[in-house]
Formats: structure tokens, C-alpha cells, sequence
């Protein structure tokens, strides 16, 4: 909705168009946020209403340029509540300045959108360790070491002398909810670990994947490295290294 008040040389100048303010009332029954009543006056947001409010009495500043417009925008996003949600105008009034007072263009107190709370950070799940226990072994056997200043956690495993043609593996197998072997780190969708060499890189090899389906592989000589794998989602899986 829309006043225009035109230019003072203009056919379609009335007395009013000389006026500085303008008063009238509104209420409000919306979507809070979603559904915006708007004041523009010359094309400037002076005021905004949302929510469910009272009939509330407002009186705003109009600059002396002409020509000028008053608008009033109700705009609706869409979205859940609809039908009953409205907002209503009544008694608009185009009044004079008061003589020797300067309006203020800043507006009283009415209802103004709530500011909608920010959403609730979700915690980043902690990486947790997996035992030794939780894990399968086959072939050569492996064997635990002491701590190691330079790898980040915990002991380590290292796969014992291996005759040629021999093997050592090793797996962990994820259980879908329900199995009565089930732990909180199957839910997990990645899983990182370190990985340390000192092999004859031609010919002996350690592979890491799951499914039976070597995603990466090592060979010869090389200090820890940290190797992160994002896990498929279908459960149960095995991952193995070998």
C-alpha cells in the first residue's frame, strides 16, 4: 500500500502533501521472522513488525523533499502457518509538523522481529582409541612395543620376522547395532592411524583397506606417517591390514 505525496508545483498537490508526520495504528498476528510487515518512507526501511501484537500506536517523521512515498510491504516467505496470518492498518493520518519542534527521525518503541536464537553448535564427536583386543590376528604374529616418542598415541605393533612368502594380518570388524559385539567406534565414518616401514621396497608390501579391497599400500623405508580413511557406511565391513 502505497501514499504519494507530490511535488508542491504539481496538479496532484493537496494541503497534506505539506504535512511532517504521519500516525495510524497497526496489529499483527504472524509467523514471527518468517512474515515482515514493512515502513519505507521514501524508500528507506524506517520501520518493521512481525509476530503477534496488540494494536500498537505509531507516529514516524516524514522529510520535507517532495515528492516522497509512504509505503507499507507485507511480505510472507511461505513457509508452515498460512491462512489466518495477517496484519491490519487502521486510521492513518497525514498531520502538519508541530511548529518549533524538530521530529526526531528515530522511531518509538513498537514491536520488532525477536531475533531467532542461534542454533545449538553440535559437538564434534572425540576420536576414540581402539585396543588391541578389538582387533583380529592371523598368519606371523605381531608384537607390541613400548611407547614411541614419535608416534602420537599409545603402543604400537609391529609385525615380527616374517619368512619369505609368509604373511602377518590383522583386522577390525565393524558390527551393525544390535550385535551383541557392537562398540561406539563402529559409528564412526573415518578411522586415522600411523604407519611406520623398513622393508625391501621391492618385494614386501603392507596393505591397508576394507572388503578385501587394498585401498593403500607401503613399501621400504619411511618414517610414521598419518594416514586418515573415510569409512563406507554399510555395516558390518571388515578393514584389514596385511
Amino acid at each position: 500500500m502505497r501514499i504519494e505525496l507530490h511535488h508542491l508545483d504539481g496538479p496532484r498537490h493537496l494541503p497534506s502533501i505539506d504535512a511532517g508526520r504521519v500516525l495510524f495504528y497497526v496489529k499483527g498476528d504472524t509467523e514471527n521472522i518468517k512474515d515482515i510487515l514493512t515502513l519505507r518512507i521514501g524508500g528507506l526501511v524506517v520501520d518493521q513488525w512481525s509476530g503477534a501484537f496488540d494494536w500498537s500506536t505509531v507516529e514516524r517523521h516524514i522529510p520535507v523533499k517532495r515528492p516522497i512515498n509512504i509505503d507499507w510491504t507485507h511480505k510472507k516467505n511461505g513457509s508452515g502457518k498460512s491462512g489466518a496470518d495477517a496484519v491490519w492498518l487502521s486510521n492513518i493520518n497525514i498531520r502538519p509538523a508541530i511548529p518549533g519542534v524538530t521530529p526526531t527521525p528515530y522511531p518509538t518503541p513498537t514491536p520488532y522481529p525477536t531475533l531467532a536464537p542461534p542454533p545449538t553448535p553440535i559437538r564434534k564427536p572425540k576420536a576414540q582409541l581402539v585396543n588391541w583386543e578389538h582387533m583380529a590376528f592371523s598368519g606371523s604374529a605381531w608384537q607390541e612395543i613400548r611407547r614411541s616418542a614419535n608416534c602420537m598415541l599409545g603402543p604400537y605393533l609391529r609385525s615380527e620376522n616374517i619368512s619369505d612368502d609368509g604373511y602377518s594380518d590383522m583386522w577390525l570388524k565393524f558390527y551393525p547395532k544390535g550385535n551383541p559385539r557392537y562398540q561406539p567406534y563402529i559409528a564412526g565414518n573415518r578411522i586415522s592411524f600411523e604407519v611406520k616401514g623398513f622393508t625391501e621396497a621391492c618385494c614386501d608390501i603392507l596393505s591397508f583397506g576394507s572388503c578385501e579391497t587394498p585401498t593403500q599400500e607401503w613399501s621400504g623405508s619411511f618414517d610414521w606417517n598419518k594416514v586418515i580413511f573415510n569409512l563406507p557406511t554399510q555395516r558390518p565391513m571388515l578393514l584389514e591390514w596385511h
